[in-house]
């Protein structure tokens, strides 16, 4: 299934940001397995099958969101040299006790689709916000925007853009802001007092990049900062490695490693897990993913803490 066919293109499970940067991933079909079994297992059997053909990217199952019901055929995306062939030559084998069928280029009718599986809007609204101090503390400036913008939604993370070794603060910040009319209310807010200044605010939806080139040197000096995230939405009766495995795949655009790891609680895990995370627009990349429907689970971040510097380039494992 190239990258030029456009008729399923209501599987949008991987951005297209990645697909575009990545122009050795390959997308492939596979249909054979058993419908029946809850999606991450599924997910987590096709990975392990398809592992040897290269780098399983991402796979993804077209799923009933009220049903639960799993499509009949899934996606998955490889990279590797020889990884297509590779795939292709495991069509006919056994998963499960079923034969799988794999193809690269298959027509499949629009009704084979659930028609819930459509384009992932992300439910976090970005707004940059300028018109602060610049010469406050980054801490000031992060609590006053917190304050307010308080009445507009949940406030999921603000950040003010700072150069890590002088602290000199960017003339414009991001606030994250989840809830219905959100960015209504924050726009609401532009013109507005805060500490002695007026605030200006426009919407900067994920998709825009004209402040690039300004935030392109601080990007460059906190590339090795690690953010910690919270999140739930996972079925906390699953156990710890499917959990984290499941993450793993869904975060897999946001940076190059990951770590999670959700706390045991009373012998069952822990409703939020805390994710850390780093890399450059790590962060952004894993709120647009917040909402997505991962084997019928609703995975929410659902706050940012302030970034720490690691100690080395090297991404340490914490727990």
């Amino acid at each position: 299934y190239p990258f030029h066919e456009t008729y399923l293109d209501l599987d949008h499970g991987l951005p297209l940001d990645v697909l575009n940067s990545h122009r050795c991933v390959r997308r492939i079909a596979v249909e054979g397995y058993d419908t029946s079994l809850p999606a991450y297992n599924v997910i987590l059997a096709l990975t392990k099958h398809f592992a040897s053909c290269g780098e399983v990217i991402r796979v993804h199952i077209p799923t009933d969101a009220e049903s639960c019901l799993l499509n009949r055929f899934a996606y998955i995306f490889v990279r590797g040299e020889g990884a297509v062939e590779k795939a292709l030559e495991l069509s006919g084998t056994d998963m499960g006790g079923r034969k799988l069928v794999v193809t690269l280029n298959r027509y499949h009718r629009p009704s084979d689709f659930y028609p819930l599986e459509a384009a992932h809007i992300p439910c976090i609204r970005r707004i940059c916000v300028e018109g602060y101090d610049t010469k406050l503390p980054a801490d000031d400036v992060n609590f006053a925007l917190r304050e307010h913008f308080s009445s507009c939604g949940e406030m999921i993370h603000v950040y003010v853009p700072s150069d890590f070794e002088s602290d000199f603060l960017n003339r414009f910040a991001f606030i994250y802001v989840r809830g219905e009319g959100a960015e209504e209310k924050a726009l609401g807010l532009s013109g507005t007092d805060m500490g002695g200044r007026i605030v200006v605010a426009k919407a900067y939806p994920f998709h825009e990049t004209y402040l690039d080139p300004e935030l392109a040197p601080i990007k460059a000096s906190t590339r090795y900062l690690q953010h910690t995230m919270g999140v739930t939405g996972y079925d906390t009766s699953l156990s710890r490695h499917d959990v984290e495995r499941m993450l793993r795949i869904h975060f897999f655009p946001c940076a190059s490693l990951l770590i999670v790891i959700p706390h045991v609680h009373c012998g069952c895990l822990h409703s939020t897990a805390m994710v850390f995370i780093k890399g450059t627009d790590a962060v952004d990349k894993a709120l647009q993913l917040s909402g997505r429907n991962v084997c019928g689970m609703n995975i929410h971040v659902i706050d940012v803490d302030p970034p720490t510097r690691l100690r080395s380039p090297r991404f340490r494992s914490i727990g």
